[in-house]
C-alpha cells in the first residue's frame, strides 16, 4: 500500500477482494495498473485483439466466406481454441502437447506481432496518456 494510514488497507483491500470472489490478488501501484490497463485492456484486448479479428473477418470475406462464416470462425478462433489453449498451455502454446498449428503460430507469427504492436503501445506509455 503507497499509503496505508489505518495501518488495516492490506487486510480490507483482501477482504474486498474475498467478498467478490476475486479469484486472483495482486500487490500493485497506481502506476503499475496504469501502465498495465494501457497495454492489457487497451492496448492487447480492445485494440490489437479486435484489430486482429477484424482483419481475419475482412480477409475471410474477401476470399468468399459469408458474413456468418467469417464472423463464426473469427469468433470461434477466439473463444474456443485461443482462449481455451492459452488458459491451459502458457501464452505461447508452444507446450509439446499443443496442437501443431498453434505451436507454428506461436513460433512462426508471435514475434512478428509483438514486435509490430509494441510501436503502436509504446508513445501512449511514454507520454502517460490514458487514452
Amino acid at each position: 500500500m503507497y499509503q496505508d494510514y489505518t495501518g488495516q488497507a492490506r487486510e480490507k483491500t483482501l477482504a474486498l477482494g474475498i467478498r467478490h470472489r476475486l479469484r486472483l490478488s495482486l500487490p500493485t501501484t497506481f502506476e503499475r495498473e496504469v501502465v498495465s490497463d494501457l497495454t492489457g485492456e487497451r492496448g492487447i484486448l480492445m485494440g490489437a485483439l479486435a484489430g486482429v479479428m477484424e482483419a481475419q473477418y475482412n480477409l475471410l470475406r474477401r476470399h468468399g466466406h459469408s458474413p456468418s462464416e467469417a464472423f463464426n470462425e473469427t469468433v470461434e478462433e477466439l473463444t474456443q481454441s485461443l482462449i481455451v489453449l492459452v488458459a491451459e498451455k502458457a501464452w505461447t502454446g508452444c507446450s509439446p502437447t499443443a496442437p501443431p498449428p498453434a505451436q507454428r503460430g506461436a513460433l512462426d507469427w508471435a514475434p512478428r506481432f509483438r514486435d509490430a504492436v509494441a510501436p503502436v503501445i509504446r508513445p501512449a506509455l511514454s507520454a502517460g496518456q490514458n487514452r
